[in-house]
């Protein structure tokens, strides 16, 4: 027969069992509230991450660009227009620049190689938005450089092309004619045309020796003699000629031919600066 002290302390044992289990019951159904709870606030931070995105998409679509003239330009004002519409809109609001067409691209509101007027007398397949921005003249190498990156093409084959470098400076015309892989006559075809336009400094640039071939040299003096013919006849002033054919001189053989021609020409326009 058992002992009533015996007796005693399994019935305490027995509740103290009790109580334990009601304990590991009341936690563990308490815990997965507390989980949902930290869930439940995480929530509204995705929600905000997802409406901050969407607001910064917004707001890109409703960039306002600050150009070189410091102007600032809404380009909501360009969205849908195209071509002949959206040349138009540009001059009108004085926003040829190149900031602006950067912007346009990025955004997406035209083409990277989109052609930009249908009203060109010789075809207008080359007045993209980096031409546009050769145009405006206002393009750093940095930003033709991103244009370029954004996949602009330069066609080798159209004149305007070749029109629209010859007026650039030395290192902006390597660049454009290094990714249009412009061979050697073309590459003449733009040094031909900087010494019409009188961009000596890129016709020199250009030039890849120190002595030109003969039949080079003449063509040259043919369009000199040409560009005199004109100034005569208009009265207009001959020194662009005369800076040409001093460049031209030194780079012809001392008392050639080409040389005395050149020579004889400096003289016949000094002479006239003098009667003037």
């Amino acid at each position: 027969m058992l002992r009533r002290p015996t007796v005693l302390c399994a019935f305490a044992a027995l509740f103290l069992g009790l109580i334990w289990l009601f304990y590991i019951e009341i936690f563990s159904f308490e815990s997965p509230p507390e989980n949902v709870e930290e869930n439940t606030l995480s929530l509204p931070d995705v929600r905000l991450d997802a409406v901050s995105r969407e607001r910064s998409s917004t707001e890109l679509d409703r960039l306002d660009l600050v150009d070189s003239n410091n102007v600032e330009i809404n380009l909501e004002q360009f969205r849908g227009l195209r071509k002949g519409e959206l040349m138009k809109k540009l001059i009108e609001t004085n926003s040829v620049t190149t900031e602006v067409l950067i912007g346009l691209v990025e955004n997406g509101f035209i083409d990277i190689n989109e052609i930009l007027r249908d009203d060109h007398p010789q075809g207008s397949d080359h007045y993209t938005p980096l031409y546009a921005a050769l145009v405006a003249g206002t393009s750093t190498e940095e930003q033709l450089e991103l244009f370029l990156d954004y996949g602009a093409h330069i066609d080798p084959s159209l004149e305007a092309w070749h029109y629209i470098i010859s007026k650039q400076e030395g290192p902006t015309a390597d660049l454009l004619i290094r990714n249009a892989y412009y061979d050697h006559k073309q590459i003449w075809r733009i040094a031909e045309l900087a010494y019409d336009f009188g961009n000596m400094d890129l016709f020199t640039h250009l030039l890849t020796d120190d002595v030109l071939p003969a039949e080079k040299i003449d063509s040259l003096i043919e369009l000199t003699l040409a560009d005199v013919k004109r100034n005569q006849a208009l009265g207009a002033p001959s020194s662009q000629t005369l800076n040409q054919i001093q460049h031209l001189k030194a780079l012809t053989l001392l008392n050639s031919e080409q040389y005395l021609m050149l020579l004889s020409l400096e003289e016949q326009i000094i002479q006239e600066h003098k009667r003037e």
